[in-house]
């Protein structure tokens, strides 16, 4: 039996979105290898699933409400990983090609997206753990968003054809001024006397 030459044999599906927390870089080069449609949106799908049940987790009551107060919401809820899919995944498209000079194409770099964005679910699963524990809501947001920053680069950089540690620096660099522009759009929003 001959060995085959590929040091990443082709994972499916469910296998990839499992390795995206145990051996990411086993995930991202099997997408490299070979990735379709299916790459970016199941783990969207799961992520909205996930975002949806969390909301109506948190407002119990929300089945008493009228559809007209519900469903916007719920809408907003569902579109959210959808619009971060694309937008991400376009900066992620030009960081690999334009700043890291590989030759990532618009459908590996949505997949380095969906599969990086599966850490939503782990955030809610915990935060909704730790909220039932204590009987607070626990907010530990910035752990999980500095992990789906640490998953995109390690993507970007399988799909840039570079090491982690040089797609880190314009990941890290994108997230410091998205924070920033986070927290200012927040602060100039926010009501008065909050």
């Amino acid at each position: 039996m001959e060995q085959g030459t590929n040091e990443h044999p082709g994972l499916g599906l469910a296998g990839r979105m499992i390795r995206t927390f145990t051996a990411p870089g086993r995930t991202f080069a099997s997408v490299r290898e070979r990735s379709g449609w299916l790459d970016w949106l199941a783990p969207t799908l799961i992520v909205v699933a996930v975002e949806v049940a969390h909301l109506a987790a948190r407002v119990p009551t929300w089945y008493m409400s009228g559809w007209s107060e519900v469903a916007p919401a719920l809408l907003f809820s569902a579109a959210t990983p959808f619009l971060h899919l694309f937008i991400a995944g376009a900066v992620l498209l030009l960081v690999a090609n334009f700043i890291l000079g590989g030759g990532a194409t618009n459908g590996r770099m949505l997949a380095v997206t969906a599969y990086a964005s599966l850490v939503n679910v782990a955030d809610r699963i915990v935060t909704g753990l730790l909220a039932l524990a204590t009987g607070t809501r626990v907010d530990i947001a910035e752990v999980f968003s500095i992990w789906q920053v640490l998953l995109a680069a390690i993507g970007t950089g399988v799909m840039a054809g570079c090491s982690t540690r040089r797609a880190l620096v314009p990941m890290l660099i994108l997230w410091a001024v998205w924070r920033i522009l986070l927290e200012t759009a927040t602060a100039l929003y926010a009501p008065v006397g909050r």
